[in-house]
């Protein structure tokens, strides 16, 4: 635990999340005071931006203002933009994350400045007490507290990224639309084929206050679009 911290810039996803974003935010600020966070919110109607400015928790926001068409990828890539320092953290708004959360990420960065760190992520009921869903990856540990993996194991609602990786091969590709659907993948596969490599770290655990259990949306169009998209970019 005594690693070399690293200068991060966290940037949180918001959507109407707020009361989930009070918690969450504070935790972030409370564990390393010293990291430029940034709201990256997607037209959110809670008055979260009103909250956010009063809050003083935040080194930056950006609201986007019309919603339709949704992208994630749009709101990443605007915190992406803002960003200051060495390396960029992924959060969504209702990710709590573990007391020793950064030094997760910071070991990782230790060992090469150009890995890619990936977090775990339990699903948890809204207040955070019950498990809903646990994050089958740590399996890959096998008792180590850290492992490479593949491509396919990275989500981007919990990791974290050298800026050089941005500077290489580009920002998220926002032809990928909707809600989750293989941005997050291509994006690792697009940062393995440039020679960095994908870790995950036992430490790099957050709890996700309000996430999907159910797959069912896997089968949606915009879904399938997405899958096609991502195979026909990459020839698989």
């Amino acid at each position: 635990m005594s690693a070399p911290k690293k200068n991060y810039t966290v940037i949180i996803c918001s959507y109407n999340k707020l009361e989930h974003l009070k918690i969450t935010s504070k935790r972030i600020q409370d564990i390393r005071p010293e990291n430029e966070i940034i709201l990256s919110d997607d037209c959110s109607s809670d008055n979260t931006i009103e909250w956010a400015k009063q809050s003083k928790i935040f080194s930056k926001i950006y609201k986007k203002e019309k919603r339709e068409p949704y992208c994630l990828c749009s709101i990443r890539n605007e915190g992406i933009k803002m960003s200051t320092n060495s390396h960029v953290v992924f959060l969504d708004a209702d990710c709590y994350i573990h007391e020793n959360y950064f030094i997760g990420h910071d070991e990782i960065f230790n060992i090469n400045q150009n890995y890619i760190s990936v977090g775990f992520t339990d699903h948890f009921n809204s207040d955070g007490n019950k498990i809903i869903l646990e994050d089958t990856r740590k399996s890959y540990l096998n008792g180590k507290y850290f492992c490479e993996i593949s491509y396919h194991d990275a989500f981007g609602g919990n990791i974290a990224f050298p800026k050089e990786v941005f500077n290489k091969i580009g920002l998220f590709d926002e032809n990928f639309n909707g809600f989750w659907g293989y941005e997050d993948l291509d994006m690792a596969y697009r940062s393995i084929k440039s020679g960095f490599k994908l870790f995950m770290h036992i430490f790099t655990l957050v709890k996700h206050l309000e996430h999907p259990t159910s797959r069912d949306f896997e089968c949606s169009n915009i879904y399938g679009r997405n899958y096609n998209y991502f195979k026909n970019k990459h020839s698989l």
